[in-house]
């Protein structure tokens, strides 16, 4: 029995479990809500690399980039096959500069149509550049990046890119 008195005491068994059952849940709720901004985290960057996949393979870009590549990567104006095959976390280290985690992403993808080493490097910076820019998005954090949104922030966490890896 938990309270042994009609009088109104309680029993130091009692104000243990529920102290216990307190600490518990704010120990649960702050691991949780670290989970979840991984996975929102994750989740954008998905979204990102499905953005710069899409905007690469129809050769849809801003006009000065457009023109850029007019004249110095003509194959890049020219829609391409490219599939995501996954996307690692390579590195993962406390930053006690910003006082986060410091997170690296590496995107792997494969294409039968990009085959120079110059043609990957140009379509996998649009990538990763779209990658970081819908994590700053989702955390409403670009104010905080440079305008190629490098590193991409989050409450608890810093993202930064490897460069893509072509299969």
């Amino acid at each position: 029995m938990i309270l042994k008195e009609n009088n109104g005491q309680i029993s130091i068994e009692f104000i243990f479990i529920i102290s216990f059952i307190i600490l518990l849940s704010f120990v649960t709720i702050n691991l949780v809500s670290n989970e979840n901004e991984l996975n929102i985290a994750m989740s954008a960057a998905r979204s990102g690399i499905n953005e710069g996949i899409l905007i690469d393979s129809i050769a849809i870009y801003p006009k000065s980039t457009f023109d850029d590549y007019l004249k110095n990567k003509e194959f890049l104006i020219h829609p391409n096959y490219i599939k995501f095959e996954k996307i690692i976390i390579r590195n993962s280290e406390f930053d006690s500069k910003y006082n986060k985690t410091r997170i690296q992403l590496q995107v792997y993808v494969s294409s039968t149509t990009v085959t120079e080493k110059n043609d990957q490097n140009a379509l996998g910076d649009r990538i990763n550049y779209n990658l970081r820019k819908s994590i700053t998005t989702s955390f409403n954090t670009s104010h905080l990046s440079n305008a190629l949104y490098n590193p991409a922030y989050s409450k608890n966490y810093i993202f930064t890119t490897t460069n893509v890896v072509w299969n």
